[in-house]
């Protein structure tokens, strides 16, 4: 689809919204500046040291799943 197509169909819903909430949420999402260069994120040494700690629990299976983290909130909960 070609960008004047989009813009078409986009003015055309918005055109047919009777919503204001809705609207408002329309421009929000549009009004949003979008960068023209990225910028790359760079970790501090002591995050990637967090990380590779994150990596080697996984590899070594010190980890929860979400059942079992569920479960364990559960209990905490009960008391």
């Amino acid at each position: 689809m070609q960008t004047a197509e989009l813009k078409l169909m986009l003015i055309d819903k918005i055109n047919k919204i009777d919503d204001d909430r809705l609207l408002m949420e329309a421009f929000r999402l549009i009004d949003i500046e979008i960068p023209f260069e990225e910028k790359v994120f760079e970790f501090s040494d002591s995050q990637v040291t967090k990380i590779k700690q994150a990596i080697q629990q996984i590899q070594n299976g010190e980890y929860l799943t979400s059942e079992d983290a569920n479960m364990e909130i559960d209990q905490w909960l009960k008391g």
